[in-house]
């Protein structure tokens, strides 16, 4: 029985039943070509990510707490529409940036931030 290679296109023989593309290069090649089209994708989110990541890392040691102006940290780059998940931390809901918890605060103008 022939089968069509889907990264390739080329019809060939399998010699394992479980065979799905023409060769090892052309399997290495099409998860490759997925990964790089999945990173593209995820780019622009992972790059703000990071950089609220390392404007937080600098601003904080393990331990602390602060609370900033958020017109000082937009000076520095850092963008409020990025975060990585919801959680309740001392009992309200907040913010995180990895393991930074950002309580949301009853005043628009002041982000607090815990670095536990």
């Amino acid at each position: 029985m022939q089968y069509e290679c889907p990264y390739t296109g080329l019809t060939f023989q399998p010699s394992r039943r479980n065979q799905v593309f023409v060769s090892a290069k052309a399997r290495r090649d099409y998860h490759n070509a997925n990964a790089a089209a999945t990173r593209k994708i995820k780019a622009p989110i992972d790059k703000a990510l990071e950089k609220n990541f390392l404007i937080l890392s600098r601003s904080l040691k393990k331990g602390e707490s602060k609370i900033f102006a958020k017109e000082e940290l937009l000076k520095k780059g850092y963008n409020t529409s990025y975060f990585t998940h919801l959680d309740m931390f001392k009992g309200k809901r907040s913010l995180h940036l990895y393991h930074f918890v950002l309580p949301i605060m009853e005043n628009p103008n002041t982000i607090q931030v815990y670095y536990p």
